[in-house]
C-alpha cells in the first residue's frame, strides 16, 4: 500500500500541497503571490545550520540547484511582502524575448500588442529573484532592474535593505528603505548591477533581503557571464530535437492556435467552441475532398477534430493531412499549427515493446473501462503491493461470484476492486506431504515465493510510477491490461504444484466467472486424456474462458514444449530491446560484453583473475560451496562455469571466499543466452562463445586481469530474439498442431515482488525489493493473458479460439531491424518450432480481418482423430458425444490457425490434404488473395486462391494439399500461407516434418494400503473427484458403475529461470534414464578422480554430475 521512491516527481506534489494550504488562508492571492511567498521565505541553511549541500559534489550548493532555497510553509503563510505579477506583465516579458506578433498572439485573445517605443528588459519581470546576465563578458557595464513589492504583513512598517554582493559586480539599490502605511500598498525600488572586470563564463551568487522585525523577504541574485552564441546553440538544439520528435512520432496531428476575434462572427458561437471549430473542420473537409486540377491524389480521409480548448489556449487540436493543413492556414484567424509530440513515460518496457500506448488503441479509455477478470493460477499474491491498488476502478462486477478466502495472514479486507478474489488449494498437497507448517508457509492465498505476484502484476498490475529493481529498468510499471480485475488461485507450495489442486482451482475459477486463465506452470509430456490440466482447461474453454499456458523452460532441446493441448495458447519466451550490459575489459586489451543486475560500484581498475586450479581445484570451475580456496581467491575476480547449481549461490560462494567479483560463463547448451542475475558482488554473465575466450585468457595469461563496468539500463538492442531456455516443438503429443503458438516478452521482465522474498529467493540473500527482474516462459505467458483480456474487452462475443486466432495470424516474424527473428541458442533464424506463429502484436490482433474459429465439437472430433477410446473421449464431455463412425477424420483438419504436415517414415510423392474455414471480421465486402511461402521438399496447392466475402460473419472454406517431392531426412522445413486484403495479412505458419513414430507415454505410481480419503469434488472442470487411494481401493473403485479412469497426481513446476532449469533435467532424466543409472554406479569411483575431491563429498558432486548429463544430452 506504500512505497518509498525518489524524484522531482515526488517533490513537486509537496509544493502543490503547500500552495493549496496558502490558497486556503489567502483566497485573494494570485498564483504569482503564492509563488513569491514560497520563494522569499525559503531557507538556505540545513538542520545543522550549515549551507545546504549538494550530494553530487559534496560542496555547498546554490540558486542553480535549489532556486530560492528549501520551502518553509509556516513562514510562507506570512511573508511580509510579495512580488505580484499580472498577465500583462508576463506578456511584456515575452515581448522582451523578441517574439513576433504571431507568436505573442498564441498567449492572448488577440487584444495585446507589444509597445513599439518602450524598451522592455527581460530582467524587469517582477520576479522574486534576480538573474543578471552579462553577455560576452563585460568591463564596467551595467544592468538596471526594477521591482515592485506589495505589503501583506504589518500595515505600518519599514523595511531596511541587506545585500550579499556576488563576486565580480557591485550592487546599488535605491531606495534603501521602504516605508508602508497600509496593507496592500505597493512600493518600487531599482537595482543596478555594475560589472567590475571582464569575466569568464563562471557564475557568482548573492542575495537582496528586505528586513522588518520578524519578516525577512529574501531574493536570490545569480550573476553569469555568457556568450550569446551559447544560448542560440542551446535553443537550436531544443528546437531541432522537438521538431524531430514531432515529425517522427506524430506527423499528422496538430495543435491549432486561433485568434477568435478574427473568426467570422457567424462561425463563432461564444457558448460552444467545439461547435465553432467543428464548423471550421467541416468547411476544410468540403474543400479538401474536391478534386482540383494538378492534384496528384484526391483526399480520401476527412480531417478529424480532437479537442476544442477553452482556457489553456485559444484553439483546438485536429488530425489533418498536409493538404488540409494548407487550407486551414488560409482561414481568417489562423495563427499557427504545432505538430503533436509523443511524450514518453519512462516505462518498464515490455508493454511499450508490445506496441501498447496509453490512451491509444487497445489502451483507449473505452476499452480500459471494460470489467475483464483474469484468473491467475500460481503461488498466490502479495495483496498489499502497490501494483494491486484499486485507485480509480469502479465497483466489482456484479457477475462476479468469487470470494476472498481467509487464511494465514490473509483476510477478506486484503481484497479490493483490483484483487477481487483469492483462494488457496492445498488438500492434495497436504495429503501427500503432510499438513502445511503455518509458521514458515502461508496457508492462504498470500505469496511466499514471488512467482505469483510477478505474473499477476505482469498481466493486470496497476500503474506504478518510478518502479525499478535497485535503480535498474526504472519507469512506469503497468500490467498488460492494467484495469482488468485479478482473481488469484494459489496451488503451488514449497515442493511444487499438485495437479489435483490445480484442477480444483480451474474448477472454482470457472464457477467464479473469470474471463481469462493464466497458468505459468508446467509438467512432463502426457497424452491429453492423462493430463488433468488439459482436461480441466478444456472445460474452461467450453465456458468461454481463454486459457494461456507457458511453453516451458526446457529449451533449446527439440520436442521439449509442454502443455500442447490445442485449446490452450502455448507461449514461448523472447527478449525485448532492453538489456543491462556489463563491459568486461581483459588485461590483453580485448573488450567483451555480458549482462548484470549488479547496482553497486564497478571494478574500473584491473583486478587479478582466478580460474580452475588458480581458484582451488578442477571442481572450483563450478564455484560450488566449499570448492573455492580463500587464499587463492581473495581479492580476485573468479571465472565460474554456470552449468550447474544456483547462479546466485555461485556469487555468494565467491564472496564468502573473499573474492571481489565474478564472471559467470554459460554452458554449451545455453549458448549466448543473457538472462540477468541480481548478484551481491560485481558480477557479469557471458554467453558460451564469449566465455570460451574469457576462459582461454584466464587459463593462459601469466597474470590475467579484468575490469568490469556496469552500463545500467540500455534500450535499442535487436529484438525480439528467442530465448535459449524457451521450450521447442515439434509437438510429440499432438504432431498435427504446431506448438508453441506464439512468443512474447519473457526475458529480464520487471514486475511486482513480495517485500519478504529476496530477489534470488536464496536464504543468504537478505535484500528486500518491491520489483524484481525475472526470466522464463512464466513471464511471457501473463503478457499474452493480459493481451487476451484487452481483446476480450473490445470483442465480448469472440470465443477463446477466435482470440487465439487473432493473436496467431497477426503475429510478426521480423525483428526491429527488419530481419528474421533469430534464436539466441543457435545464432540463426528461428522458426515455428521456436516461436509458433511469431511474436504477438496486440494492436494488429484487435483487427485481424479473418479468424479461424473452433467449436467444442471440433476439438472433440480432433481427439477422435488421435484414436482416443470412447472412455478417454468421455473425460472431455458430459456423455452426449461419440466419435463419428463413418466419417474419415484427419487430425490436421482441426480448424487451427497453423499447419503441421507430418510425413511419417519419409515420403515420395505422398500427399496430405487439409481443410480450413475462416470467418470475416474485417470489412463486410472484401476479397482475400492467397500468398504462399512453400517449405522445401514439398509442393503446396491451395483451392480456391481467392476468398470473396460480402458480409461480416460470413464463413468461407479452402483446402490445402501438400505433396512430398522426394524422400527426405528427418529435418523439418517451414513456410507460410497468408490471405491478403488491403491492410489485412492473415498469416498461418507451415511446418513440414518427417517423423518415424510418437512414443506411447504411460504413468506409474506407488500405492500403499491406507484409508481412502476424498480430497475434492469437481463440478465444472471435469465430472468426477480426487481421492487418496491404495491399489486395492482403486481396483474396487474401477468396478463402480460410471467409473471412467483414474489419473495419478503430478507435482508440477513453475516456469522461471531464477534457478538452474530443473524442468529440463527432469524431462531429460526420464527420457534418458539409462544415463542416470550409469552415473549412479560410477559416482564414488570416477567423479572423485575427475574433480580431485574426497569420496565423502559425493553429495556435493550431484551438480557437476548433472552438468555432465546435460553435456551428454546436448551432444
Amino acid at each position: 500500500m506504500f512505497k518509498i521512491i525518489s524524484g522531482t516527481s515526488m517533490s513537486c506534489p509537496h509544493v502543490s500541497g503547500l500552495a493549496a494550504f496558502l490558497k486556503s488562508v489567502h483566497r485573494d492571492w494570485s498564483p504569482a503571490a503564492i509563488k513569491s511567498a514560497l520563494m522569499t521565505t525559503a531557507y538556505t541553511l540545513n538542520n545543522k545550520k550549515s549551507p545546504i549541500g549538494d550530494v553530487d559534489s559534496s560542496n555547498s550548493t546554490g540558486p542553480f540547484a535549489y532556486g530560492s532555497g528549501h520551502v518553509d510553509p509556516e513562514r510562507a503563510a506570512d511573508p511580509g511582502l510579495i512580488y505580484d505579477i499580472t498577465a500583462v506583465d508576463y506578456l511584456k516579458y515575452i515581448c522582451s524575448l523578441n517574439y513576433t506578433s504571431a507568436e505573442i498572439a498564441l498567449f492572448t485573445w488577440g487584444n495585446f500588442t507589444c509597445l513599439p517605443n518602450t524598451a522592455i528588459q527581460g530582467g524587469e519581470l517582477n520576479y522574486p529573484s534576480f538573474a543578471v546576465n552579462f553577455k560576452g563578458g563585460v568591463q564596467n557595464g551595467s544592468l538596471e532592474y526594477k521591482r515592485t513589492v506589495t505589503n501583506v504583513g504589518s500595515p505600518t512598517s519599514s523595511y531596511a535593505l541587506q545585500v550579499e554582493v556576488p563576486n565580480g559586480v557591485s550592487v546599488i539599490v535605491k531606495p534603501k528603505i521602504l516605508s508602508f502605511n497600509k496593507l496592500g500598498q505597493k512600493l518600487s525600488y531599482k537595482v543596478t548591477f555594475v560589472g567590475k572586470s571582464k569575466r569568464s563564463s563562471d557564475s557568482s551568487f548573492g542575495s537582496l533581503t528586505w528586513v522588518s522585525g520578524k519578516f525577512k523577504v529574501r531574493s536570490h541574485i545569480a550573476v553569469t557571464w555568457q556568450d550569446m552564441m551559447f544560448r542560440k546553440i542551446l535553443l537550436f538544439l531544443v528546437l531541432v530535437t522537438t521538431t524531430y520528435i514531432g515529425a517522427a512520432m506524430a506527423k499528422n496531428t496538430y495543435i491549432i492556435h486561433m485568434d477568435k476575434t478574427k473568426l467570422a462572427a457567424k462561425l463563432f458561437h461564444e457558448v460552444d467552441s467545439m461547435q465553432t471549430y467543428q464548423a471550421v473542420i467541416d468547411s476544410i473537409n468540403e474543400m479538401s475532398l474536391q478534386k482540383v486540377d494538378g492534384d496528384q491524389q484526391q483526399e480520401t480521409m476527412p480531417a478529424e477534430l480532437l479537442y476544442a480548448y477553452e482556457t489553456a489556449i485559444s484553439g483546438f487540436s485536429a488530425k489533418l493531412s498536409t493538404k488540409q493543413l494548407q487550407i486551414l492556414k488560409k482561414v481568417d484567424g489562423f495563427l499557427s499549427a504545432t505538430p503533436d509530440q509523443l511524450l514518453q513515460l519512462h516505462t518498464t518496457n515490455s508493454q511499450q515493446f508490445l506496441g501498447l500506448k496509453n490512451g491509444k488503441g487497445l489502451l483507449s479509455a473505452s476499452n480500459l473501462a471494460s470489467d475483464v477478470i483474469i484468473g491467475i493460477i500460481d503461488t498466490g499474491i502479495w495483496p498489499e503491493h502497490v501494483s494491486f491498488q484499486d485507485t480509480g476502478l469502479s465497483a466489482v462486477p456484479s457477475r462476479w461470484k468469487g470470494v476472498c478466502e481467509k487464511g494465514t495472514k490473509f483476510s477478506k479486507s486484503n481484497c479490493n476492486k483490483k484483487l477481487i478474489g483469492a483462494r488457496a488449494f492445498f488438500k492434495a498437497y497436504e495429503a501427500n506431504h503432510g499438513r502445511i507448517n503455518e509458521t514458515n508457509e502461508f496457508k492462504s492465498a498470500r505469496d511466499q515465493n514471488g512467482h505469483g505476484t510477478h505474473t499477476a502484476s505482469t498481466a493486470a498490475g496497476s500503474l506504478v510510477a518510478n518502479a525499478s529493481f535497485l535503480g535498474l529498468a526504472k519507469g512506469l510499471a503497468r500490467g498488460t491490461s492494467y484495469t482488468s480485475r485479478i482473481a488469484v488461485y494459489k496451488v503451488c507450495w514449497r515442493p511444487g504444484c499438485s495437479t489435483i489442486d490445480m484442477l480444483a482451482a480451474i474448477d472454482k475459477a470457472v464457477q467464479d466467472g473469470v474471463d481469462v486463465l493464466s497458468i505459468s506452470i508446467g509438467s512432463r509430456l502426457l497424452p491429453f486424456h492423462s493430463d488433468p490440466v488439459a482436461i480441466g482447461t478444456f472445460w474452461a474453454i467450453k465456458s468461454g474462458i481463454f486459457v494461456s499456458n507457458s511453453a516451458g523452460n526446457s529449451g533449446p532441446f527439440s520436442s521439449s514444449v509442454s502443455k500442447t493441448a490445442p485449446w490452450m495458447m502455448t507461449v514461448a519466451a523472447s527478449y525485448t530491446d532492453r538489456t543491462f550490459p556489463a563491459i568486461i575489459k581483459l588485461g590483453n586489451g580485448k573488450v567483451v560484453e555480458g549482462i548484470s543486475l549488479y547496482s553497486g560500484d564497478a571494478l574500473t581498475k584491473p583486478v587479478p583473475v582466478a580460474y580452475l586450479e588458480s581458484a582451488g581445484s578442477a571442481a572450483s570451475k563450478f564455484c560450488l560451496n566449499g570448492t573455492l580456496d580463500e587464499t587463492l581467491v581473495k581479492g580476485k575476480i573468479v571465472v565460474c562455469d554456470g552449468a550447474s547449481g544456483n547462479r546466485y549461490e555461485k556469487s555468494y560462494n565467491v564472496k564468502q571466499a573473499k573474492g571481489v567479483g565474478m564472471i559467470l560463463v554459460n554452458p554449451k547448451f545455453k549458448g549466448e543466452e543473457l538472462t540477468a542475475d541480481p548478484h551481491i558482488l560485481p558480477a557479469a554473465g557471458v554467453g558460451y562463445t564469449t566465455g570460451k575466450y574469457v576462459i582461454q585468457y584466464a587459463s593462459t595469461a601469466k597474470k590475467p586481469t579484468v575490469s568490469i563496468i556496469f552500463k545500467g539500463t540500455v534500450f535499442g538492442r535487436t529484438a525480439p530474439v528467442i530465448a535459449a531456455f524457451s521450450s521447442r516443438g515439434p509437438n510429440l503429443v499432438d504432431p498435427d498442431v504446431i506448438k508453441p503458438d506464439v512468443t512474447a516478452p519473457g526475458v529480464n521482465i520487471l514486475a511486482a515482488w513480495p517485500p519478504i522474498v529476496s530477489p534470488t529467493r536464496h536464504p543468504a540473500d537478505t535484500r528486500s525489493v518491491l520489483f524484481n527482474i525475472v526470466s522464463g516462459t512464466s513471464m511471457s505467458c501473463p503478457h499474452v493473458s493480459g493481451i487476451a483480456a484487452l481483446l476480450k474487452s473490445v470483442h465480448r462475443d469472440w470465443s477463446p479460439a477466435a482470440i487465439k486466432s487473432a493473436l496467431m495470424t497477426t503475429a510478426y516474424t521480423l525483428n526491429n531491424k527488419k530481419s528474421p527473428i533469430s534464436d539466441v541458442a543457435s545464432g540463426n533464424s528461428a522458426g515455428p518450432f521456436a516461436y509458433g506463429s511469431g511474436h504477438v502484436d496486440p494492436e494488429r490482433a484487435v483487427d485481424p480481418g479473418l479468424i479461424y474459429d473452433i467449436t467444442e465439437e471440433d476439438y472433440l472430433k480432433h481427439l477422435c482423430s488421435l484414436n482416443y477410446t470412447s472412455s478417454e473421449i468421455a473425460l472431455f464431455t458430459d456423455g452426449t458425444f461419440t466419435c463419428p463412425k463413418n466419417a474419415a477424420i484427419q487430425a490436421g483438419d482441426l480448424n487451427y490457425p497453423s499447419f503441421a504436415f507430418n510425413f511419417k517414415g519419409g515420403v515420395q510423392n505422398g500427399s496430405l490434404e487439409y481443410k480450413r474455414t475462416v470467418t470475416n471480421v474485417g470489412i463486410p465486402v472484401s476479397s482475400y488473395a492467397v500468398q504462399l511461402e512453400v517449405p522445401k521438399g514439398v509442393s503446396v496447392i491451395v483451392k480456391p486462391k481467392i476468398l470473396s466475402f460480402n458480409k461480416l460473419g460470413q464463413k468461407l472454406s479452402y483446402k490445402v494439399t501438400v505433396v512430398g517431392k522426394s524422400k527426405t531426412s528427418s529435418n523439418s522445413s517451414f513456410g507460410s500461407l497468408t490471405w491478403i486484403s488491403g491492410k489485412f495479412r492473415v498469416r498461418s505458419p507451415i511446418a513440414q516434418a518427417v517423423i518415424d513414430s510418437i512414443n506411447e507415454m504411460s504413468l506409474q505410481g506407488d500405492d500403499q494400503e491406507q484409508k481412502a480419503e476424498l480430497l475434492s469434488a469437481y463440478e465444472t472442470s471435469i465430472s468426477g473427484f480426487a481421492a487418496k487411494l491404495s491399489t486395492k481401493q482403486l481396483q474396487s473403485l474401477e468396478k463402480v458403475d460410471g467409473f471412467l479412469s483414474a489419473t495419478p497426481d503430478q507435482l508440477l513446476q513453475l516456469h522461471t529461470t531464477i534457478d538452474f532449469p530443473s524442468s529440463f533435467l527432469a524431462y531429460k532424466l526420464v527420457k534418458y534414464a539409462g544415463y542416470l543409472v550409469v552415473l549412479t554406479q560410477i559416482c564414488w569411483l570416477q567423479l572423485t578422480k575427475l574433480f580431485k575431491m574426497e569420496s565423502t563429498c559425493c553429495q556435493s558432486l550431484w551438480d557437476p554430475a548433472l552438468y555432465l548429463l546435460t553435456e551428454i544430452f546436448y551432444q
